[in-house]
């Protein structure tokens, strides 16, 4: 298997990410909960309609806590991640993660 560097670097990660001290997190464990229990909510959707509005609002949520993630990516980490490393991370390319998370353009902010 290698080191974790090297498991990195196989993984095509740069050589600024590759170098930063992995933290050990239990993303897997939590994101499965948090599955769990959106689908729990979906079901009660179909016993109580309230529910399509909470839905609704935590998806809104959920869009805002991912453009808080990837502005603190390229904001506040040491190396700042790359507009590549994080579109491949989202399963998209580096131009559609700028468009969508990046600055507003002279373009977008005048009309």
């Amino acid at each position: 298997m290698g080191t974790w560097r090297q498991q990195a670097r196989a993984a095509g990660w740069s050589p600024a990410r590759a170098a930063r001290t992995p933290r050990v997190v239990e993303n897997a464990e939590y994101v499965a909960m948090v599955r769990r229990v959106l689908r729990r909510l979906g079901q009660r959707a179909g016993e109580d309609p309230t529910a399509l509005r909470d839905l609704a609002e935590l998806a809104a949520d959920v869009n805002a806590a991912l453009t808080n993630a990837v502005d603190a990516a390229r904001n506040q980490s040491t190396p700042p991640y790359s507009w590549s490393e994080i579109g491949r991370e989202l399963g998209v390319s580096k131009q559609a993660a700028q468009q969508r998370y990046g600055e507003p353009t002279a373009k977008t902010t005048a009309a």
